[in-house]
């Protein structure tokens, strides 16, 4: 049962709302796809297209409002038209639009403190199986658990340990919300650990370093904020630059603190393939997930210089590479609309806002953004990362929708106090 809620780690409240019993189930089915695979990507869809169903009129004015959401789907669906593999194309275009429609609905639902505590918890569930009875790789040890790789395992793992941060409140240490907090905190920094993924790592550095970037500005006036926030931008992307402009030598400091090899784990190498993808059809690609399909002679030589031997579950480890190579220049500037406005929206909520939910949402987008350069985690079918990115624009935009208690319950509430009253 779930009920309204009012602050981040908690719900109160009084009264059934099936919106977001609903929306809490379709997120939680969500995150558990790794640990339950199709029976829980099942219930998501069903839970998902449940929460449109019971009010369709809303759903859609909500699919209206946030219609540029969905021009990246639209685009990927069009993609059928020029796309290598049609069925392909069509088939995950439609979950990516039906997983992206879901999260503008559900987003609309339920509050962003609900959204948190539900991932925190259903993360801490995940993560915790995982590291007990989870898969780990026999040649390196390395935990992969229930994902498809250890640095999908890892990015899981960062999550948790993100919002189980921000969810700590030692001036109350023994409230509830806390300690699941502190427990849910120490086993997602185990797991990064035994995953030994670096990404992970360098996306958790950068989720705490926006975290508490927020929690150091938020006692400051407004205008000092926002000229704060505008400083550590422009230093921040100094840096990436600077970084770019010294790449060989990161690369020799990459070697030395982690043992990697010099392509960065083969990266470097698949980024000159795409690239050569890229050129062959700039403008629109080959089409929506139309690279990475048995059958293409060139994904079936990088699957068996890889190891690959499943043929599946692979990319070219750069977001927009990656998707340059589907969906075209066109596609990824789409793409990077919506990464763009997702950063901006929750900045702009973080700094306006002196509350613990917003400036995690915040770390969230940060890490999953930090990631793009060197991982693929957006924007695909059924994929928690997605969801958030698009979830993340549309709770920082509106308020929760409102939905009357039913009948029954205030009825009910009304009884209970004239009784309290009387006696």
């Amino acid at each position: 049962m779930s009920v309204q809620s009012t602050g981040f780690g908690r719900f109160s409240g009084q009264g059934i709302n099936v919106d977001v019993c609903l929306g809490t189930t379709a997120l939680v089915s969500l995150i558990a796809i790794p640990m339950l695979g199709s029976l829980a990507a099942l219930l998501f869809l069903l839970a998902g297209l449940s929460l449109i169903a019971l009010r369709p009129k809303a759903a859609i004015s909500d699919l209206v409002e946030f219609k540029a959401l969905l021009v990246l789907p639209a685009f990927c669906l069009l993609s059928i038209l020029w796309s290598d593999v049609p069925s392909s194309s069509m088939r995950f275009g439609l979950q990516l639009a039906i997983t992206l429609a879901i999260a503008i609905v559900l987003a609309r639902r339920i509050s962003l403190s609900i959204y948190l505590t539900t991932m925190m918890t259903t993360l801490l569930i995940v993560v915790t199986a995982s590291v007990l009875i989870g898969h780990y790789r026999s040649d390196t040890g390395a935990l992969v658990g229930f994902y498809g790789s250890k640095n999908a395992m890892g990015m899981a793992a960062a999550f948790l340990a993100l919002l189980a941060m921000g969810n700590i409140n030692l001036r109350h240490w023994r409230r509830r919300q806390t300690l699941v907090a502190l427990l849910g905190l120490v086993t997602a920094l185990a797991a990064v650990v035994l995953a030994q993924s670096v990404s992970a790592l360098i996306a958790l550095a950068v989720g705490f370093g926006v975290l508490g970037a927020v929690q150091i500005l938020r006692p400051l006036p407004p205008i000092v904020r926002i000229t704060s926030a505008i400083v550590m931008t422009v230093l921040t992307t100094l840096f990436v630059l600077l970084a770019v402009a010294n790449l060989d030598a990161l690369v020799d400091l990459i070697l030395d603190l982690t043992g990697k090899d010099l392509t960065l784990t083969g990266r470097t190498e698949l980024w000159a393939i795409a690239s050569e993808l890229i050129a062959q059809r700039p403008l629109l690609g080959i089409g929506y997930q139309a690279f990475w399909v048995p059958g293409n002679p060139i994904a079936e030589a990088i699957w068996r210089q890889f190891g690959i031997e499943n043929q599946s579950g692979f990319s070219f480890h750069n977001t927009y590479l990656s998707n340059a190579v589907e969906i075209g220049i066109i596609g990824v500037a789409i793409q990077s609309l919506m990464i763009g406005s997702a950063v901006f929206m929750t900045a702009r909520h973080a700094l306006a806002n002196r509350d613990r939910a917003s400036a995690t949402l915040l770390s969230l987008v940060a890490m999953i953004v930090s990631m793009t350069p060197i991982d693929t985690h957006i924007y695909f079918q059924l994929s928690l990362a997605s969801s958030i990115m698009v979830s993340a624009i549309v709770l920082t935009t509106t308020r929760q929708t409102k939905v009357q208690r039913p009948p029954r319950a205030r009825s009910v509430a009304r009884f209970v106090r004239a009784a309290s009253n009387s006696a």
